[in-house]
């Protein structure tokens, strides 16, 4: 997480002093250390953000103590960068260290006056960032290898004696600036005269400060108290220099840093910790059962904080700084947490359900049988009979349905030859005895409960009182299926969707292509020594193509150029380029061509999406058609690789 890097008033560390240079071992003199203070200088005075606005006009003086007379109660070192400017043409620098630490507690003092989220706290902020950087360039202490850190100029034991920090309604005031009615931290004088400095405590909550306290007994505490406990001991927590180092780790950044969401994939505060850890899913009220449900689930959320802080931001950086700290108290505090057991999971409930249970009378009962066969023609009063020959007659006569025969009973079955006196009467009911094909009767078991049914040559069912079909259904006479059989119009299927079609349609060539090509090139600025050029030209049969490329870890910036059909300006239509999912801006040049406009775009490590899409409509001044078959799609994915040094 990219955030600001501060230091408490009162800090008591002296800044690094280094006097030699690892470059041909010069040693750094007043006259060196002068020369190179006042280029710095400058580069402050000079530098800009992003909205082309100088950032240390509000610090070039001091404010006047007849205008501000609080300020100097408040800041016990003032330092403007006049301060700075006159001592170094005093000579009273021996090195660069001291320079940035005199810039360092200006920039302290600017944050410690003013509210955070003020103009001029931002603006206190940006001077740190510009200094950090451009010392790293300039200082030889980065460079002698002992981890060098800047720190900001100690504050005199007489100055800081008795400063307590408190939260007082006052005003917005820095070297140079106007009055601005707000609320601000600032820092009271009282209390008897000491040379140790009393850190503020952000809560009731005892901070830790070294690593041998009680934390709060976390033996007497249950797995979700010990928990609650743990991330509100590590927020609270302050150090010697009176920070809260958590400040900075509580929120996300803003969705307007786009680039940190770039690079840090899982993104994590303690502020969501902290709400996993009273239950709350969501917008959802707090359950009070914490989601975590061992230790070490806490654990990898933790160290996902430190890690993202040490991914995003350069090494020695001040949020570097802060994490270490924030990584060392949790360790020594999680340490003393995991003495509370965590908790045994429950065996999941196992319910037996017995649906239907009988009772002893019923249990005594023989079960149901279906007997298949006429051996026996006795009532069975314990089963259900079955007539087997009354069941093959009515599997003979739905096969004969589906088989689409007039007549639906085989040669050997009742009817089957018979002639017209084998249609029954005319009111339609069949003979209550079959008659078999040599013409003798066929014995009628008194068991059996199936009816006998046949089929007259038109088809129709007799012997069996059926209600006529309901209306819109009509017999399929042309089959001999006793089955009605539904009329319908047949219903055309949903034409499918444009941008799922991964085909040109039936017809249609590369000749045709909206999307000609699309060709991926280093940028010439790079002066890359193997320089490439890829053009991607459009597919046959394909309207959706992708690639996939390898490049080294110099190429970081690239060209993506595509190629549109003169038929596509003529229609309607909407044109989109993207690195990984984000849209990109044409290059402006002297001559645009919008049929080949030209991208630019910064490649980040890893794998990188690059997309040309195109859709089009119908053709200006026509109107629309309702299922789409107008609008056409065509897209080409490029997927390019930057591999590691």
């Amino acid at each position: 997480m990219k955030r600001k890097s501060t230091v408490a008033l009162g800090a008591t560390e002296t800044p690094n002093k280094r006097r030699k240079s690892t470059q041909g071992g010069s040693q750094e003199t007043p006259e060196s250390t002068t020369t190179a203070g006042l280029n710095v200088v400058n580069h402050v005075k000079n530098a800009r953000d992003k909205q082309e606005n100088l950032i240390a006009t509000n610090f070039l003086h001091l404010p006047t103590r007849r205008d501000h007379p609080d300020y100097y109660e408040v800041i016990a070192l003032p330092i403007a960068i006049e301060t700075i400017e006159e001592k170094l043409n005093r000579r009273e620098y021996h090195n660069l260290s001291e320079v940035e630490s005199d810039f360092k507690r200006m920039i302290q003092n600017a944050k410690d006056y003013n509210e955070k989220g003020s103009d001029i706290h931002n603006d206190a902020e940006k001077i740190r960032k510009n200094i950090s950087n451009h010392m790293r360039k300039v200082n030889p202490a980065y460079e002698d290898g002992s981890g060098y850190q800047a720190t900001p100029t100690p504050i005199p034991n007489s100055a800081a004696a008795g400063i307590k920090i408190e939260r007082t309604p006052s005003k917005h005031v820095t070297p140079s600036t106007t009055v601005d009615d707000k609320k601000k931290t600032t820092l009271k004088l009282n209390g008897p005269r000491s040379a140790k400095v009393e850190p503020s405590r952000a809560s009731s909550t005892p901070a830790a400060q070294d690593a041998e306290d009680d934390r709060g007994g976390f033996a007497k505490l249950s797995f979700q108290k010990a928990q609650e406990q743990l991330v509100k001991d590590i927020i609270d927590y302050v150090n010697d220099d009176g920070i809260q180092v958590s400040e900075n780790f509580k929120d996300l950044p803003p969705r307007k840093l786009q680039d940190y969401y770039q690079v840090i994939k899982n993104p994590l505060c303690l502020n969501k910790i902290k709400k996993r850890v009273l239950g709350v899913v969501g917008r959802e009220a707090p359950t009070g059962v914490s989601l975590y449900k061992n230790w070490q689930q806490l654990a990898d959320d933790m160290n996902l904080i430190v890690s993202n802080a040490r991914r995003y931001n350069q090494p020695g950086s001040g949020i570097v700084d802060e994490v270490n700290q924030l990584e060392d108290i949790f360790k020594k505090t999680f340490a003393k947490a995991k003495s509370v057991p965590e908790p045994v999971p429950e065996p999941p409930v196992r319910i037996n359900l017995k649906v239907g249970g009988r009772s002893q009378e019923s249990a005594e009962q023989p079960p149901l049988k279906i007997r298949i066969g006429t051996k026996s023609h006795a009532a069975d009063t314990n089963g259900v009979m079955v007539d087997s020959a009354a069941l093959k007659r009515q599997q003979e006569l739905v096969a004969a349905g589906a088989n689409g025969r007039t007549s639906a009973m085989p040669s050997n079955s009742p009817a089957a030859d018979a002639g017209p006196a084998s249609a029954g009467p005319a009111n339609g009911v069949g003979s209550s005895r079959p008659v078999t094909a040599n013409g003798a009767s066929e014995p009628h078991h008194s068991a059996s409960p199936a009816p006998q049914i046949t089929l007259a040559r038109n088809g129709s069912v007799e012997g069996a009182s059926m209600p006529p079909p309901p209306p819109g259904l009509t017999p399929r006479l042309h089959s001999g299926s006793p089955l009605p059989q539904v009329s319908h119009t047949p219903v055309p299927p949903p034409p499918a969707n444009p941008l799922e079609n991964r085909f040109r349609a039936p017809g249609k060539t590369a000749a045709d292509a909206l999307l000609q090509q699309v060709t991926i090139s280093a940028h010439p600025m790079l002066k890359l020594p193997n320089s490439f050029r890829l053009p991607i030209y459009a597919h046959n049969k394909l309207s959706q193509v992708s690639t996939t490329m390898h490049v080294t870890s110099n190429c970081t910036w690239i060209r993506v150029e595509p190629v549109y059909a003169p038929a596509v300006f003529q229609r309607q239509h909407n044109l989109f380029s993207t690195l990984n999912h984000q849209k990109i801006a044409a290059v402006k040049v002297d001559q645009p061509d919008m049929r080949r406009p030209i991208y630019e775009a910064r490649l980040l490590a890893g794998l990188n999406t690059i997309e040309c899409e195109v859709i089009t409509g119908p053709v200006r001044g026509t109107p629309k058609i309702g299922n789409h078959t107008d609008v056409e799609y065509e897209k080409v994915t490029v997927y390019v690789n930057v591999m590691s040094a």
